[in-house]
């Protein structure tokens, strides 16, 4: 009886983990999006330095000018 509870409560256990791993992995797909939609929406890799090693500079530079 008591080896069924405790797997039980595991099995409970792994289940909220899962549920808990899958709500993280939407939530920084989301954010990662997100990223991206900006990124390319402020011409990221257009001509923002990349492959110079400008890019990320470029890139925090325009941020700070939309919130300037």
């Amino acid at each position: 009886m008591q080896l069924k509870d405790a797997q039980r409560e595991l099995d409970d256990g792994v289940g909220q983990i899962m549920h808990s791993l899958s709500a993280i992995l939407g939530d920084a797909t989301h954010v990662v999006d997100q990223g991206r939609s900006l990124y390319s929406g402020m011409g990221g890799g257009q001509g923002t330095g990349q492959g110079n090693g400008q890019g990320a500079d470029s890139f925090l530079n325009r941020i700070k000018e939309m919130l300037a």
